[in-house]
């Protein structure tokens, strides 16, 4: 079994971003199950899962929080300039 990107109880941070409805959000998550093409992680808050694949990360999800930061911020930029 070849090793996943991301591991059990990993924070992850996803990045929503939806220009056309101004949505431009950082959710905080862990990883709760890892399988061959996805994972699972929940938010702590709201208890909410969501799905992702592996290729996802370094896209929309981030292991490290500035990066997904910078990116929420750099598309809510673009956003702001085009109006």
């Amino acid at each position: 079994m070849e090793e996943k990107p991301v591991k059990l109880k990993q924070k992850v941070y996803w990045t929503r971003i939806h220009p056309k409805l101004n949505i431009y959000d950082l959710y905080d998550l862990t990883v709760r199950s890892l399988y061959d093409t996805y994972f699972v992680t929940v938010d702590s808050k709201t208890r909410q899962s969501y799905l992702f694949s592996y290729d996802s990360i370094g896209k929309t999800v981030f292991i490290n929080r500035g990066e997904a930061l910078e990116l929420v911020k750099e598309k809510e930029g673009e956003r702001n300039d085009e109006l």
